[in-house]
């Protein structure tokens, strides 16, 4: 089976965390389609609304978040209120561990991501991406 493309969409300040090396572990609720070697588009969310980096996932881990708190303290880049506020009420947590970040030599704002998809939204989450859909993103960048 081909690995999908995972678009994520990331607060600014994490994106930055991440090109920093802050950060290599991105938090989420639910499990997406990836495992090691899936590509990640990394959008930043408002107030960027940019396509701005392209990363690839090392490793997916799901546990209940107080475990996963332990295995991801140190590279999450949140803090323990923080982490907690977003996990609350969830029975399982998701750290997608990232390796090969790489900015785009041009960011692609969401005026120009219609240009290359018209009926683009950017994800609340993520979404997945089809090999030409990620061929088009990379000529346009």
């Amino acid at each position: 089976m081909q690995n999908s493309i995972l678009l994520i969409s990331i607060k600014p300040k994490y994106v930055e965390m991440i090109f920093n090396g802050i950060k290599t572990i991105e938090l989420r609720r639910k499990y997406p389609k990836a495992k090691k070697g899936t590509i990640v588009v990394i959008y930043a969310s408002s107030p960027t609304k940019a396509i701005i980096g392209i990363g690839v996932v090392d490793e997916v881990v799901s546990d209940h978040p107080q475990s996963l708190w332990r295995s991801v303290r140190h590279n999450a880049g949140v803090t323990l209120q923080e982490f907690k506020n977003y996990f609350e009420d969830s029975s399982t947590g998701v750290g997608i561990h990232l390796k090969e970040i790489n900015r785009l030599p041009r960011p692609l704002n969401l005026s120009q991501l219609r240009e290359v998809w018209p009926k683009f939204h950017p994800p609340q989450g993520y979404h997945y991406l089809s090999q030409d859909s990620y061929a088009a993103l990379i000529s346009a960048s």
